[in-house]
């Protein structure tokens, strides 16, 4: 079964974990840099991915509005009840439902692409916290017992604790899906 058009190119806000993928453990600072690249790069793909969405919903306003434009042209005065100058053929495109939901998806679309946009510059910040942490930890500002560590298998570890959390969290609907 292909994917419609929406589907293929909508961002999905409800995939990202945000709020847990900004959290940083202090315990684990080198699984933490291990992962924030693909951090970054997942949310600056879903940035950019956002951004082209918005662009094409933006598209289609201007494309509705200029078929309204000629409908209206051509219709004259009997299509949109007054005489057609340019402020009235405006007003009666405003008012066609095609162009308010285009108008309304370009919004949602344009509001997606700013909050990946956000947060993309928190994943910055992290990346700015996680190299704060590491100079206070080499500065011996956390003191503690050393021991080896096997880093693959701990990130391993951390992303099914991810998993497992986020499986429990989703609403109960969406586990359903």
């Amino acid at each position: 079964m292909g994917r419609t058009e929406r589907n293929m190119y909508d961002v999905n806000l409800d995939d990202l974990d945000f709020e847990e993928d900004i959290q940083i453990d202090p315990n684990a600072l080198d699984v933490e840099w291990l992962n924030q690249s693909d951090l970054f790069l997942k949310y600056s793909a879903a940035s950019a991915e956002a951004d082209r969405v918005a662009k094409r919903a933006h598209e289609t306003v201007k494309t509705i509005r200029s078929e309204l434009r000629l409908e209206a042209a051509e219709g004259g005065e009997d299509l949109i009840g007054c005489k057609p100058t340019t402020d009235n053929v405006d007003a009666w495109v405003r008012t066609q439902d095609t162009y308010k939901k285009a108008k309304e998806d370009f919004h949602k679309r344009e509001y997606e692409a700013d909050i990946l946009r956000g947060a993309v510059f928190a994943m910055r910040q992290r990346k700015d916290a996680l190299e704060a942490l590491v100079r206070l930890h080499g500065q011996n500002y956390f003191s503690g017992p050393t021991e080896p560590r096997n880093l693959s298998e701990e990130s391993l570890i951390q992303k099914s604790k991810r998993k497992h959390i986020k499986e429990i969290t989703r609403p109960k609907s969406s586990r359903n899906k």
